[in-house]
């Protein structure tokens, strides 16, 4: 989520942070079903408004072990709940739509065959973003994310990735689209309750 999109110098810019939580079932353990919730803020430059954004959302998730790298691929429906923001100011009222979201991705390690606790990889993934709903008109194509960076496997289930994101998105006008370079970091804690027996 990248709007609104401000230019400096002819350089476009953006700065969103997303907390999100997800209660996982898993149908084996390479298969999983989530269920969650998040909660956006798209901070405003100058006089603009912070504009929060709340998010329902569900995805499917399967994962394969290869010889020296692991594909991860999931699908994510998600119902948007943004701000309104009339005349500068946020408003009680918000706009609606959905997204459909379609990940890839894949881990190599930089120690070893597996990504296991302690191991270092390289981390590859692209997404892609559709929009859907009354409120959208013209930009069904929402964005595509390709990332590339380098992660670290602190235990079985924590690890993190820092690296580059190239952003392809388009506006709200058809022909308008906005390229960005950012620099992302992600921190993932899977809090697994299963019995271990």
């Amino acid at each position: 989520m990248l709007n609104p999109i401000y230019e400096q110098n002819n350089k476009i810019f953006s700065r969103v942070t997303i907390a999100r939580v997800a209660y996982i079932y898993y149908l084996r353990d390479m298969v999983r079903l989530a269920g969650g919730y998040a909660h956006a803020t798209q901070y405003g430059v100058g006089n603009n408004p912070n504009i929060p954004e709340r998010r329902l959302w569900q995805q499917i998730q399967w994962f394969e072990k290869k010889n020296r790298f692991n594909l991860m691929q999931w699908f994510r429906i998600e119902e948007r709940f943004r701000t309104k923001v009339v005349a500068g100011e946020l408003t009680n009222g918000y706009n609606f739509n959905w997204r459909f979201r379609y990940n890839i991705s894949f881990t190599i390690p930089l120690k070893g065959k597996l990504v296991a606790p302690k191991t270092p990889f390289i981390f590859l993934n692209d997404e892609v973003h559709i929009n859907a709903g009354k409120n959208i008109a013209i930009n069904y194509f929402d964005q595509n994310r390709l990332f590339v960076g380098l992660g670290y496997q602190f235990t079985a289930h924590l690890n993190a990735h820092l690296g580059y994101m190239y952003v392809f998105q388009q506006q709200s006008e058809l022909s308008e689209y906005v390229h960005t370079d950012a620099i992302r970091l992600f921190v993932f804690h899977n809090l697994d309750f299963r019995n271990q027996e």
